[in-house]
């Protein structure tokens, strides 16, 4: 029987240099430890087993040549990016639309032994040895020391970020530790208040446009990233703005019917991961009010 084992968990920074990590692509998925003796189980960091949501993944120990437990991130490939997105919705469209990978980052069991405290460059080595990729499963590659020019490329390619890792680490079993660094990248918009939503009375999130040919069209809400002091400000700013209908176009029906809207005449400044399929803001964080003019939609 395989030992369990918990994911190890990393710091946020910012990009840099060093001769002491190496530094590969942050998979934009779901993270997993795969259990591999005789068959593959997948278990997630709540400790659910996900395995029979991925039926086309059900083979990974077969690429192993001996038993193993490994690290990695479920991932969904679109236009050969990776997409959360398009990976919560892959059961509404169905796996053969939107097959998974696993994509392995690290290895901590193999064979008969228990390789947690091998330094991460000696496991490296011991997983490319280890696995025979496949259709539905890779390797995550990586590079040493030069930690800006790939944050550069990731954020170029349109990726979600890079993680650094201190090549002599130890795994560290459900532990988050500065050896691991996760560096995200983040993109960053002025955006027009156009409304916003309550809960019990209180300020919840801002509804966000960007100009377009025909005004001010919806790119999403933001409703994290505000001190208490901002929300009771924006509150009391935002409601001497009060209108009875919107400037912001094409707001989701399930959002209008719930919004007080406002003279766009407020303008933020908005962090962001990615836009979505519909041209929305995922994963926003409100970064305080500007006097810089509203910027143009962002394009995909």
């Amino acid at each position: 029987m395989l030992p369990s084992f918990q994911p190890m968990l990393a710091f946020p920074a910012a990009p840099f240099d060093s001769d002491d990590h190496l530094f590969e692509v942050k998979w934009d998925g779901i993270r997993a430890l795969a259990y591999l003796d005789g068959k593959t189980k997948l278990i997630s960091r709540q400790n659910r087993d996900l395995s029979p949501r991925y039926p086309e993944l059900e083979g990974i120990h077969r690429r192993f040549g001996d038993k193993a437990v490994v690290d990695g991130e479920i991932v969904c490939f679109v236009d050969g990016k990776p997409s959360f997105y398009w990976l919560q919705r892959r059961n509404l469209r169905g796996a053969a639309t939107y097959p998974a990978v696993y994509i392995v980052f690290d290895l901590l069991y193999y064979g008969n032994k228990d390789v947690c405290q091998l330094p991460l460059i000696e496991r490296k080595g011991l997983l490319q040895r280890s696995l025979d990729p496949g259709e539905n499963v890779a390797l995550s590659g990586f590079i040493l020391a030069r930690g800006i020019d790939y944050y550069r490329a990731a954020k170029d390619h349109g990726l979600e970020g890079i993680m650094a890792k201190d090549i002599e680490s130890p795994y560290l079993s459900g532990r988050r530790s500065r050896s691991w660094l996760k560096i995200k990248v983040r993109q960053v918009i002025n955006s027009a208040i156009g409304g916003y939503l309550t809960t019990n009375g209180a300020l919840k999130s801002l509804l966000l446009g960007a100009k377009d040919v025909d005004g001010l069209r919806y790119i999403g809400a933001v409703g994290s990233g505000f001190t208490e002091g901002e929300r009771m400000d924006l509150a009391q700013r935002l409601a001497k703005l009060s209108i009875p209908s919107p400037v912001l176009l094409d707001v989701p029906l399930d959002v209008a019917q719930r919004a007080r809207w406002t003279e766009p005449e407020l303008t933020c400044r908005v962090e962001y991961l990615e836009l979505t399929p519909e041209g929305l803001l995922r994963h926003a964080t409100y970064k305080g009010l500007t006097h810089a003019p509203c910027d143009p939609l962002p394009r995909r």
